[in-house]
């Protein structure tokens, strides 16, 4: 499909991305095409699949609104009379929260798959264009280096890979960075925090909403489940409640996938920012072209702090994990109890 913008429109993927990006096409909210490549798999935006994204949203909005209406027939059998209108108004919420993000997915897919595209291609040229090691000698003979401390390949939400850099040790002073190899790990890090930027600009909104989602839904479904369990006289639908539970389980894979791509990327940042400390401590004095330049990347990420925190209402890391687990239990605990 052919980009009338300068866009990049297509790239080469790992495997382990490539089946990321597969499992988020057959869900419905990847709307890519594959060919397989010498190293890897050529991927690029596909009109029809796009078309199959969006369908599979509608598709799904459908099934959970007979789903919020199975729940409503629950509330009526199972529930007392005084939380019958909560429980609606929660369920109603939750339909909404659905079709929101859902249309957030679906009409916003062509253009997040060609960014994502974009960026990866751009990465993946600057890691090209970047020797292996950057090598670079101490002030002195007894000055320890950090001896493999890499920074490995790693996925930016599911899609964009890190510049991989190594730190080695050389028997000989005198520094051997390169000038044109800095500016190489300068641009790939200023691309990384221009797509967290991007990201949490132009899908903040349907993060948000993925979020709440997931949270209304282990609210519910474990709510409903125990209250059947505990006030139906008669045998316990197993299916319908396992269903829930499967749902469940459905939504905390996907809120840890979500959050956990986030987090490792913040730990990229933070080992970028700890290699160029380093690299300051030790270079030398008598090589200012490449001291000036780490000076001034150094106050530029000082001051130019780079988090995903979408619409920067909150920080997308692992203490959301934590927050919602702790929020969920303790309103099951409570809901049990009375």
């Amino acid at each position: 499909m052919v980009d009338a913008t300068d866009l990049e429109t297509e790239c080469v993927v790992s495997g382990t991305l490539y089946f990321v990006l597969l499992i988020s096409r057959l869900a419905g909210t990847s709307p890519v095409k594959f060919e397989r490549v010498n190293g890897g798999w050529r991927i690029c935006v596909s009109l029809i699949y796009y078309i199959y994204c969006c369908v599979v949203q509608i598709v799904l909005a459908v099934g959970i609104g007979i789903f919020v209406m199975d729940r409503d027939n629950i509330v009526d059998g199972y529930e007392a009379s005084h939380n019958t209108g909560f429980m609606r108004i929660i369920l109603i919420i939750y339909f909404v929260v659905h079709v929101m993000s859902g249309a957030a997915i679906a009409f916003t897919g062509l253009d997040r798959m060609r960014h994502m595209i974009d960026c990866k291609a751009r990465l993946q040229w600057n890691s090209s264009s970047v020797p292996q090691s950057f090598e670079f000698a101490h002030v002195n003979e007894e000055t320890k280096s950090n001896e493999g401390n890499p920074i490995p390949n790693h996925v930016i939400s599911c899609a964009i890979d890190s510049l991989p850099v190594n730190v080695k040790r050389r028997t000989n002073n005198g520094l051997k960075t390169d000038p044109a190899t800095l500016e190489r790990l300068i641009e790939a890090y200023c691309s990384m925090c221009g797509i967290i930027r991007q990201l949490n600009d132009s899908n903040g909104f349907a993060l948000l909403l993925m979020l709440l989602f997931i949270f209304i839904e282990l609210l519910t479904a474990p709510y409903f489940a125990v209250a059947i369990i505990l006030r139906m006289h008669s045998a316990a639908p197993v299916a319908k409640i396992l269903s829930w539970l499967m749902w469940c389980l459905l939504c905390i894979v996907t809120l840890a996938i979500t959050v956990d791509a986030c987090h490792r990327s913040h730990i990229q940042l933070w080992m970028t920012r700890r290699l160029i400390r380093q690299m300051r401590r030790h270079t030398h004095r008598e090589a200012a072209q490449v001291s000036d330049q780490l000076k001034m990347f150094y106050r530029h990420i000082q001051l130019n702090p780079v988090r995903f925190a979408p619409l920067k209402l909150m920080l997308f890391n692992r203490n959301i994990l934590i927050m919602v687990w702790t929020g969920v239990i303790t309103y099951l605990s409570v809901v049990i109890h009375l």
